[in-house]
């Protein structure tokens, strides 16, 4: 299934839908409020969910051939923004008060690191694995060393909340979109801004990459 395009929404699932036609394939559903973010694994076998819950059960891990529960993980935070698989899927990432880490196979917390204050609205892993990007309530973007848990870098430029940022395929720039309306590009190796895209006329909620990086 790795043609099919995994889309959440507010009615406590989400959805797989088939690219090509258009078809639903199968909905995922077990959350008991919107699910906010949803990231499939490396090798397309299984997709994780992150929701807003009432009780420690914001983060689910799902088989995508069968549609089968396999796993919750026990977030206390019951708020979770944004989820990423590591590029070996491993582990993921979950972005909610905190940037915290789980061990797919076990279930298993394993870091979670606190710098932001308030809430992480977005997480992206390096290319290699080895770096984890966060944007949050508090204007900034941060830079973390997923091995050591040490705070690498902190991105500053942003008038309003980061509500999403992602890394390039080359692992050399990270952009973010912002509620201030703006899209920045930032250097990795530097920490400094080196593009602002004005335009939008609201909110920018996400941003990506194209896959060969020359366009956002």
């Amino acid at each position: 299934l790795r043609d099919a395009l995994a889309i959440g929404d507010l009615f406590y699932r989400f959805k797989l839908w088939e690219v090509g036609s258009g078809h639903l394939l199968r909905t995922f559903e077990g959350h008991s409020d919107g699910v906010r973010s949803v990231a499939y694994a490396p090798d397309g076998q299984t997709v994780v969910s992150g929701s807003v819950e009432t009780v420690n059960e914001t983060v689910k891990l799902w088989s995508v051939r069968t549609g089968r529960l396999l796993k919750t993980f026990d977030d206390p935070s019951r708020s979770v923004n944004s989820v990423a698989y590591a590029p070996d899927g491993q582990t993921v990432v979950l972005g909610d008060e905190t940037v915290k880490f789980w061990d797919v196979r076990t279930g298993r917390l394993l870091k979670t690191f606190d710098g932001h204050s308030p809430g992480v609205r977005s997480v992206a892993y390096a290319p290699d694995g080895q770096t984890v990007v966060s944007g949050s309530n508090d204007k900034t973007v941060k830079l973390w060393s997923v091995g050591t848990g040490r705070l690498l870098k902190t991105f500053e430029g942003h008038s309003a909340q980061v509500t999403s940022v992602a890394y390039a395929p080359d692992g050399q720039t990270v952009v973010s979109g912002s509620s201030d309306k703006k899209v920045k590009l930032w250097s990795v190796r530097t920490g400094q801004l080196l593009k602002t895209f004005d335009g939008h006329s609201y909110p920018v909620n996400s941003v990506a990459y194209a896959p060969d990086g020359q366009t956002v």
